[in-house]
């Protein structure tokens, strides 16, 4: 089986920058909450929204306490986990690589082994520090900067590693309704859920699904 891990194109990254360092920040459940808090709610309401979609979640607004009071938020993953009667994360990776010298990432990938039968793409960032984005450009909307061209490395050795693992899917959450044609050229399609259909909609944050 291969793990997570292989995801990342760290030798071409590295080819690309070098004298790159690779930090690696969460291999567990328990580092990764704590370390990436911000990712847990948004993993959290996929899960929730493929559960009630899949009709294990019966009341879908049971979870509204935790979406609604930013205080609550630290029990959502609790919260599922025992509406879900299972670990909604299983498997985790977390990694950032740095240019010599600075404190700031170019390079960020989190992935999760999750429910349904997914690995969850919770973040994925690989920055060209050298080419940043021009105010014109309309992607400066949601980016700073260039990519290194690594992305579809990156797709097709995380396919390896979901096949290995007998996931059936790839799944990731679009923040930018622009994204959502870039994703689409690797096979990405919006989920099916009734939640998802109506933020793609309506031009809001949305899931979507890279069927293997």
């Amino acid at each position: 089986m291969i793990e997570l891990s292989h995801a990342l194109p760290k030798d071409s990254i590295e080819t690309l920058v070098p004298g790159a360092t690779t930090e690696i920040i969460a291999t567990n459940v328990k580092d990764w909450k704590a370390k990436k808090p911000s990712q847990v709610p948004p993993l959290c309401l996929y899960i929730w929204d493929e559960m009630v979609h899949r009709g294990l979640a019966k009341k879908p607004f049971k979870i509204a306490p935790w979406t609604e009071n930013a205080d609550h938020k630290d029990g959502i993953y609790s919260f599922v986990q025992k509406e879900l009667g299972a670990a909604p994360v299983t498997k985790v990776f977390t990694a950032s690589m740095y240019r010599p010298g600075e404190t700031s990432s170019f390079a960020d990938v989190s992935l999760v082994r999750c429910y349904p039968n997914d690995i969850h793409i919770c973040d994925v960032e690989f920055s060209d520090y050298d080419k940043p984005v021009s105010k014109d450009d309309p992607s400066s909307e949601y980016r700073g900067w260039h990519g290194l061209h690594v992305f579809p490395e990156f797709i097709e050795r995380l396919t390896e590693v979901a096949k290995s693992q007998g996931a059936k899917r790839i799944s990731l959450m679009v923040a930018h309704p622009p994204l959502r044609a870039v994703f689409e050229k690797y096979g990405f399609e919006v989920s099916t859920t009734e939640v998802a259909q109506r933020a793609a909609q309506i031009g809001m944050g949305f899931p979507m699904i890279l069927e293997l």
